[in-house]
């Protein structure tokens, strides 16, 4: 047990992102900083900020997040819910 560390992410409140593209989602989040929630039902899927520190590119992070989430990675449509927010990270050695 000693040598067992974790993270936890504290959620902001979140964002709603007006859905008109793709590449509209990818002009409006801060790389690094923002997580990604991305809804149309019945799927839900999430990215929290941390993983930009293994996605650093930003369509990329879209593309992954989607495929994550069981769709094509270039499938888009105007009724998925974009839903963005930041992390406070709290690392317990």
């Amino acid at each position: 047990m000693e040598h067992i560390s974790f993270d936890i992410s504290i959620l902001s409140p979140l964002s709603q992102i007006e859905n008109s593209s793709e590449q509209t989602l990818i002009d409006q989040f801060q790389v690094g900083i923002d997580g990604l929630l991305l809804k149309q039902y019945p799927r839900a899927v999430i990215f929290l900020p941390t993983v930009w520190r293994s996605i650093p590119n930003p369509r990329k992070f879209v593309r992954e997040l989607k495929q994550k989430g069981g769709w094509p990675i270039d499938y888009w449509d105007a009724s998925i819910d974009i839903i963005k927010f930041t992390t406070t990270l709290i690392k317990q050695p």
